[in-house]
């Protein structure tokens, strides 16, 4: 893709997301762009450093890895994010390059980030990941489990709980859809609630609430969405 061609994209999401926070009564500065690269090429990526995009999300590993830790020595004030099904066994690698691990759903797993964190002195920003739509096809920690999950996480020493995602049901539908948009709506509404309520029984904030992708930020923002997670409006179809 023509760096002219994300950087117009660029520009276009940046109004989108501007006007979405404005229309919701928030400030822009209040919402994080994520820009999804995986199985884009690093080039991508430098063409949207070099439009001012500086947060990326990656998937997969080891590429995610690799590109986070080359965009990483020529451009340290990256940030990325890894928005993946995260399996233990390859935990360390993430905990290495990435700055923000959105996908933590269940204890064990958090346990080994812990310990890969301590290992290189690490405290490891993550967020819980809720399967707001219950499908089985979905990862995530169940909505009946998020309390306990919370207070597990918030007893490692090495983590530092910054809030929950969702990866809703906006992915399968048909977003130009009325009934679509009702169900993404009542999903992204449930989100803030679980957050409020995780809030009030660990006794501090959350600030962050990711969720949100090409089909759907702009409503996921006017419901309090403070990430973003966009690939294909900007960098093309996979």
């Amino acid at each position: 893709m023509e760096t002219n061609l994300i950087s117009t994209n660029l520009i276009e999401i940046e109004k989108k997301i501007t006007d979405a926070s404005k229309a919701a009564g928030r400030e822009r500065s209040e919402v994080t762009l994520v820009a999804v690269s995986k199985t884009f090429p690093i080039s991508f990526i430098r063409q949207a450093i070099a439009c001012g995009q500086l947060v990326f999300g990656e998937n997969y590993i080891p590429e995610g890895s690799l590109k986070a830790e080359d965009i990483k020595r020529q451009v340290p004030e990256t940030k990325f994010h890894f928005i993946g099904h995260l399996q233990r066994n390859k935990v360390k690698a993430v905990v290495a390059n990435f700055d923000l691990l959105q996908t933590v759903d269940r204890i064990e797993l958090a346990q080994e980030i812990d310990k890969q964190a301590a290992r290189i002195g690490k405290k490891m920003s993550v967020l819980l990941q809720v399967n707001i739509s219950e499908e089985d096809s979905k990862f995530g920690c169940p909505k009946d489990s998020i309390g306990n999950l919370a207070e597990s996480v918030c007893k490692l020493a090495n983590l530092s709980l910054k809030g929950i995602m969702s990866i809703g049901s906006a992915l399968t539908l048909d977003m130009r859809e009325e009934r679509s948009i009702s169900l993404v709506t009542e999903e992204f509404k449930e989100m803030g609630v679980i957050k409020r309520e995780l809030e009030s029984s660990l006794g501090f904030l959350l600030p962050e609430l990711s969720m949100g992708m090409s089909g759907d930020f702009e409503l996921a923002i006017n419901y309090g969405a403070t990430i973003v997670r966009i690939g294909t409006s900007i960098f093309g179809s996979r």
